[in-house]
């Protein structure tokens, strides 16, 4: 995913780029398939607004972070589109 948080930074975005639990140097062992990553991912997002507020809020996941960003739409509205 670097490689895409590159061409972001490059054109002006900010980018966040959390490990998943159990994964990268995140903390956990054991990995819910989005059961609490959904919640991590409203948490994110409360950060991103806190400390950067952002017009709009983009997200991109490959893999097991795409499930869970789709899962996370059930409850969360802040991602552009709506």
């Amino acid at each position: 995913m670097t490689g895409y948080a590159d061409l972001l930074l490059g054109q002006g975005f900010s980018v966040l780029m959390p490990d998943a639990r159990a994964h990268g140097t995140s903390g956990g062992n054991l990995a819910t398939f989005g059961l609490l990553e959904t919640d991590d991912i409203s948490r994110w997002l409360d950060w991103v607004q806190q400390n950067d507020h952002p017009m709009c809020i983009f997200g991109l996941g490959e893999s097991m972070g795409a499930a869970q960003l789709l899962q996370s739409l059930r409850t969360e509205t802040r991602f552009w589109p709506p």
